[in-house]
């Protein structure tokens, strides 16, 4: 079902937040306040130590970005909304910044600061990994009519980017699959772990439709000894990752001394130091450009280019042709007035920028009504 490696494609889709958002996914912006405002189940696996790092995160909010917050008596529900103006950027390059410099933010250490990194990944993780089951219930026939769109349109010669961690996508695509006894083709080296708990790379002729994720995804964990990619068919890997040991199945050797190598969560932070230091993931990057190269049409949906994808606006600089039509679907609340004297705010500033796009290459009623749905 899936084509061969190298070979081009008729359409590549490019999605972003505004992609998962119909589903009830909440954008970057909303996360701080949605975990804030989330009671995991304590009586669940991870749910106390969910809270644990929660804990641990919003001391440093309150002492590094919400100054006089605990001299000014503030109320719970206030706090959540305070946390709704602080931007995940801005966070995480903070503390990115300071943990590869090696230098300290009074009053917190150096080991402080990757401790305080680490407790929100997990956050993050804990809390999609928690809500996703739900939130993605009453919306997936919208994504599922997107789906068999796209097979009656292009049969198996379109492939989807995307830049979610979210697996609103994959799910569809993963009961399609599961239908013809398939599996998502999400790149090069990527493994599936069985229900024998072995990992193990599908045969090229079981490989479905292509799904390239370039930040990592929430059902990803990866191997930091020989960087291999494991998916797991549910959510339940990722959240598993945070909290629980899982160990690589390719190099644990059996022995009970120790947990490593042990799987950690894989997602690229918005961050404006981001990297792509993971070997697998940078040849999923490298696929992506090759289909980018190729193809005779591009459609971002949802998909805002903002400044700190500075490695994806590179890659679609250099990959998209002069000669490919581009066409980007955005929210009506995205779309700029032209009187605005903030114009170089919204994206379709930067995507003018950067691709040379023109006023017709941009639509902002959303993508259920671009493609009827």
């Amino acid at each position: 079902m899936s084509k061969t490696k190298r070979n081009s494609y008729e359409l590549v889709i490019v999605t972003g937040a505004g992609f998962s958002f119909p589903a009830g996914v909440p954008t970057q912006g909303q996360l701080l306040y949605e975990i804030e405002k989330f009671e995991p189940d304590t009586m669940q696996p991870g749910g106390l130590r969910f809270l644990e790092a929660k804990e641990v995160v919003n001391d440093f909010l309150k002492t590094i970005f919400l100054r006089n917050y605990e001299k000014q008596g503030r109320q719970d529900d206030d706090f959540a909304r305070k946390l709704g103006v602080i931007q995940l950027e801005d966070i995480y390059s903070l503390l990115d910044r300071a943990i590869i410099e090696g230098d300290v933010i009074p009053p917190f250490s150096e080991t402080d600061l990757h401790k305080i990194r680490t407790s929100l990944d997990a956050c993050i993780i804990y809390y999609m990994n928690c809500i996703q089951a739900n939130i993605t219930h009453k919306k997936r026939p919208l994504y599922e009519q997107l789906y068999q769109q796209f097979m009656l349109r292009y049969s198996t010669n379109w492939l989807t980017i995307t830049t979610n961690w979210d697996t609103v996508w994959d799910d569809v695509l993963i009961s399609a699959c599961r239908e013809k006894d398939f599996l998502v083709d999400y790149g090069p080296n990527i493994y599936w772990i069985g229900p024998d708990s072995k990992g193990g790379k599908p045969e090229p002729n079981r490989l479905g439709p292509r799904l390239l994720k370039l930040h990592g995804s929430f059902n990803w964990l990866a191997c930091p000894q020989c960087h291999s990619i494991f998916v797991w068919p549910t959510k339940e890997l990722g959240l598993r990752g945070v909290f629980d040991p899982v160990r690589c199945p390719r190099c644990y050797s059996g022995s009970a001394q120790g947990l490593e190598p042990r799987l950690r969560p894989l997602f690229l932070t918005p961050s404006l130091l981001k990297t792509v230091r993971n070997p697998t993931l940078r040849i999923i990057w490298d696929e992506a450009f090759c289909a980018l190269s190729t193809t005779k049409e591009v459609i971002f949906i949802g998909y805002s280019l903002p400044i700190a994808d500075h490695e994806l606006r590179y890659l679609l600089r250099r990959g998209i042709s002069r000669n490919t039509k581009v066409k980007v679907i955005l929210h009506k609340n995205d779309c700029p007035a032209r009187h605005d004297k903030n114009i170089q705010l919204y994206a379709e500033y930067r995507y003018k920028s950067l691709l040379g796009l023109s006023d017709d290459d941009f639509y902002y009623g959303g993508f259920e009504s671009f493609f009827h749905l």
